[in-house]
C-alpha cells in the first residue's frame, strides 16, 4: 500500500521506462479482485453482448427491440458493468483484442450517457483509449509513447485514495495513474469503437495472478 501511495501515482507512462511491479505489490492489488459483468440494460443498440455478460463486440445489426432508458448509452457505442464502486479498492481485468480500437475505464456514475460528449475527468470518465497509439483520456488527452500495447488490462480503482490505475498484466507493468477526487459512485465502463473490438472481461478467479505467471 505505501509503494502504490509513494511510488505510482507520480508515475507517467508518457515519458521513461516501463515501471514493472513488484511481486508483493502485485498480490496487494490483485486482492482486491472483484467480479465484474456486462449490465446488458446500459448497452448501446450497436452492441452485442455474450450471454454469460462476459463478452462484448459490435452487433452484426442495430437492435430494434431494446428498450429505451435514462441509463443506456445513446450515442457512444458503450456497455456498463454491473459493479457500483462507491468506497475501498477494486481490480478487474479485461482482454482487447489484437486490433480494433476502444476505451476502458471507469465513471461517474451520474456522467453523461444520452450525448456524445468528451470522455475526459471533468465530464466525470476516466479511461484509457486505443486508437492508432495508446493515450490516456486526461482533460487534455495525453500520449502514451513508450507503452507497449497490451492484450490484457488489470484496472484498479482505489477510492479513498482517489485513484484509478491501469497494468499490462502480461508483462505486470504500470500504465497510467489518474488522480482524483471522486464525489459520486464510479461504475466500470467498456467501450468498442469499431468492428474489429472485441473486449472480454476475464473472471476474478482466472486472473493472472503473481503465483502463476510465466
Amino acid at each position: 500500500m505505501l509503494w502504490l501511495l509513494t511510488k505510482q501515482k507520480a508515475w507517467r507512462t508518457a515519458t521513461g521506462n516501463s515501471k514493472y511491479i513488484p511481486n508483493s505489490v502485485w498480490q496487494w492489488i490483485q486482492g482486491a479482485s472483484v467480479s465484474v459483468r456486462f449490465d446488458v440494460s446500459t448497452s448501446h443498440p450497436w452492441l452485442a453482448v455474450s450471454s454469460d455478460c462476459l463478452q462484448v463486440k459490435e452487433a452484426a445489426a442495430r437492435s430494434t427491440t431494446l428498450s429505451n432508458n435514462n441509463q443506456r448509452f445513446a450515442e457512444w457505442p458503450s456497455v456498463l458493468g454491473d459493479t457500483i464502486i462507491t468506497s475501498g479498492r477494486h481490480y478487474w481485468e479485461v482482454e482487447v483484442s489484437p486490433s480494433g480500437s476502444w476505451r476502458i475505464g471507469v465513471m461517474s456514475q451520474y456522467a453523461p450517457r444520452q450525448q456524445k460528449s468528451t470522455m475526459s475527468p471533468s465530464r466525470g470518465y476516466w479511461t484509457l483509449w486505443k486508437g492508432s497509439s495508446l493515450w490516456a483520456c486526461t482533460n487534455k488527452p495525453t500520449k502514451l509513447q513508450r507503452a507497449a500495447m497490451p492484450r490484457l488490462i488489470g484496472v484498479y480503482v482505489d477510492v479513498g485514495e482517489g485513484q484509478v490505475s491501469f497494468y499490462d498484466v502480461d508483462r505486470r507493468v504500470h500504465i497510467y495513474t489518474f488522480s482524483d477526487t471522486f464525489k459520486h459512485s464510479l461504475i466500470p465502463l467498456f467501450v468498442c469503437l469499431d468492428g474489429d473490438t472485441v473486449l472480454k472481461i476475464i473472471p476474478a478467479d482466472m486472473s493472472v495472478t503473481a503465483d502463476n505467471k510465466n
